[in-house]
Formats: C-alpha cells, sequence, structure tokens
C-alpha cells in the first residue's frame, strides 16, 4: 500500500468515526422520544414494546450517559435536547398538563 492511499484511508476512517460518534449523540433524542410515547401507549393498551423499552435505552446510551453524568452543563443540555425531541415528535403526549420527571443524580 503507498503512502498516499494509506493517508487517504486514514483520513476517511477518521471521518467515518467521527460522523458515526455525532450521529450517536444525535440520535439519543429521537430515540427517547420513541422510547416515552411507546412506554405510555403500553401503559394505556397493555402491549409492550420489547425494542423500545427504558431498559434498552439504559444500556444502549450508558457510556453517553456516564460522560454527561460527570459534567453538570452537559447533562441540562442533554435532559433539554431529550424533552425537546419528545415534544417536537409526540407533541400529543405533551398536550394539557405534563409533569416533568425528575433527573435522576
Amino acid at each position: 500500500m503507498s503512502e498516499k492511499k494509506r493517508t487517504r484511508f486514514i483520513s476517511i476512517a477518521g471521518c467515518s468515526l467521527l460522523f458515526l460518534l455525532v450521529l450517536y449523540v444525535v440520535s439519543t433524542g429521537p430515540v427517547f422520544a420513541k422510547t416515552m410515547h411507546s412506554t405510555r401507549e403500553s401503559l394505556d393498551s397493555g402491549e409492550i414494546d420489547l425494542i423500545f423499552s427504558l431498559q434498552n435505552f439504559d444500556v444502549f446510551y450508558a457510556p453517553l450517559k456516564g460522560v454527561v453524568r460527570n459534567n453538570p452543563f452537559l447533562e441540562d443540555l442533554l435532559y433539554n435536547y431529550l424533552f425537546f425531541c419528545s415534544e417536537a415528535l409526540y407533541p400529543e403526549d405533551h398536550a394539557g398538563y405534563f409533569e416533568l420527571l425528575p433527573v435522576p443524580e
């Protein structure tokens, strides 16, 4: 492998990794919104969605929760982003009185 190809491969791999990390963080909002919506629907209908459960959400986003837990600014930013996505994607869940869930410490 020539030096030019190796440099190009490394730059493409680095950009791909950076893109996947950004996609991982940005995906928390829509996935959280769907998870909360599925949880509310399962309380109404009695049918449990096994894919979009709070346990799966906690396991998949555990590394992000660990990073955010050490920084209060990032914790507030993430909490506001999760609430924004939930409100934007499923406004019928937020119609009327909506009690904010406490932020875990």
